[in-house]
């Protein structure tokens, strides 16, 4: 895939990756006056190409960064001269990030919670499946499509959904939950990801 900007392109290792971070420490590739620059923030907690925020291990900077099939992000802690990298193909690094961090500051970290997926009920799925509308009338489709049962906001997120019950589901895509509950002739359905985030809530009537 073309890069769609200045970036993209570059081959490297978690290792060299660490090399080049602690050389930041050093004017072995820029002047001191030049890294003071790049890690001052100017617009908004944005320095020169790294976020430069404040938590529970001081002053950190970081970036994300990806493109389909590659995402990738580093985070440095000055304080301690720590650094995160994590290289991968799947989304959502950051949350990786934030808990090898919590690891490494002695903090706990919950583990993922184990899932038990069950075989469909199918009937349950075809009464699920519709047209839902959140609160700003936008649409949340649900589907049985070639076998898989599929939530979809256009344009936002597609998620494919395994039953855990008749009316819970995993999220795969998001990596969350899709809860359907329904009350007579209503039936609201709310998606969280994988922090506990609500992505969408939806409702749908039936005449």
């Amino acid at each position: 895939m073309e890069p769609p900007q200045a970036d993209a392109g570059l081959i490297t290792t978690a290792r060299d990756l660490y090399r080049w971070d602690q050389a930041l420490y050093t004017e072995v590739l820029v002047k001191r006056a030049m890294l003071d620059s790049i890690f001052t923030p100017g617009l908004g907690d944005y320095g020169y190409g790294w976020f430069v925020r404040s938590g529970p291990d001081g002053v950190v900077h970081g970036h994300s960064g990806g493109l389909p099939g590659f995402t990738c992000y580093i985070m440095r802690i000055p304080e301690s001269r720590r650094t995160i990298i994590v290289l991968g193909n799947f989304d959502r690094l950051g949350r990786t990030v934030g808990d090898v961090a919590a690891i490494l500051r002695g903090d706990s970290v919950p583990l993922p919670r184990a899932r038990h997926i069950i075989a469909a009920d199918t009937a349950a799925q075809a009464r699920l499946a519709g047209t839902y509308r959140t609160a700003g009338r936008d649409s949340v489709l649900v589907l049985v499509e070639d076998g898989f049962f599929v939530a979809q906001q256009p344009g936002k997120f597609r998620a494919q959904l395994l039953p855990e019950s008749a009316q819970d589901y995993f999220a795969a895509q998001l990596r969350g939950t899709a809860r359907f509950r329904e009350n007579g002739r209503r039936t609201t359905l709310v998606i969280e990801d994988g922090l506990g985030r609500e992505v969408v809530r939806a409702e749908r009537s039936r005449r």
